[in-house]
């Protein structure tokens, strides 16, 4: 709230102006009566005393002993303040910033030697590297915003904008690895990025062979949506992969001892 409004600013105006046109109005509401002033003089009145009245009352209904208080247009949380506490503001003047982050943007840097793939982007996919869950912009209301044709000044990276529902409660300017998702690939060799494994900079997942069995496979990574990866190399189709807990496996291979509570 504020009562450090300045005297002469634009709530003492308004106040001052119904006071005046209510007095206006009361006298010449009885010299009406008595044809001493014309009717149009007392509409006149009347409508300058109703306008003032509803400006009046707007005011009046955010205020109390303690000041008047002071509504956002948007929900969200306030990033910085303006004034301190005590200081005397005037009508207009800006207090506070607020942000939301109910609806947020992201904003992917695309390499230039993707520049002719532009045109097939359609949405995108994110990973919040803090809890390392994936999520998809089309579940979360997500479209595409812009795309740009030029990158920024002193970069090689082209700037694509989107916009979603921040259902997931993601901080607002936080990064985050971004997917973004083309056309799909014809005939691809896919597994869940969970099956994948690295080592030194070499990705490796595991495939079964019988059932005590597995063999570390060093894999040629491609493309990844955030949520399965293509395998150029190292598997053929029909192989049995482990794509859950290939992590746990890793660590037994290490140790010379496969867990029994491995998943497929």
């Amino acid at each position: 709230s504020s009562n450090n409004l300045a005297s002469g600013s634009q709530v003492d105006k308004i106040a001052a102006e119904y006071r005046r046109a209510e007095g206006e109005y009361n006298r010449l509401k009885q010299l009406v009566d008595d044809q001493i002033v014309s009717r149009s003089d007392f509409e006149a009145a009347e409508s300058a005393y109703l306008k003032a009245k509803a400006e009046y009352d707007a005011i009046a209904a955010s205020s109390s002993e303690k000041g008047s208080s002071v509504g956002a247009p948007i929900g969200g949380y306030i990033t910085s303040l303006a004034v301190s506490e005590g200081d005397f503001v005037e009508m207009g003047q800006p207090l506070a910033t607020v942000s939301q982050n109910r609806r947020l943007q992201l904003r992917a840097d695309l390499p230039q030697r993707y520049y002719r793939e532009l045109r097939s982007i359609k949405t995108a996919n994110i990973v919040d590297p803090a809890t390392g869950e994936s999520y998809r912009l089309a579940d979360c209301g997500g479209r595409l915003l812009s795309v740009g044709r030029i990158t920024d000044s002193g970069s090689t990276l082209i700037p694509v904008t989107f916009e979603f529902d921040n259902r997931n409660d993601l901080p607002q300017g936080a990064i985050v690895e971004a997917y973004l998702v083309g056309a799909p690939i014809a005939e691809a060799l896919v597994v869940p990025v969970t099956a994948v494994t690295e080592a030194q900079g070499l990705y490796y997942v595991y495939v079964q062979l019988d059932a005590e069995c597995y063999e570390r496979r060093e894999v040629k990574l491609g493309a990844s949506d955030g949520e399965r990866v293509q395998l150029l190399t190292g598997i053929e189709a029909g192989e049995r992969v482990v794509t859950r807990g290939a992590v746990n496996v890793k660590m037994a291979a290490a140790s010379g001892a496969i867990p029994h509570s491995h998943q497929h």
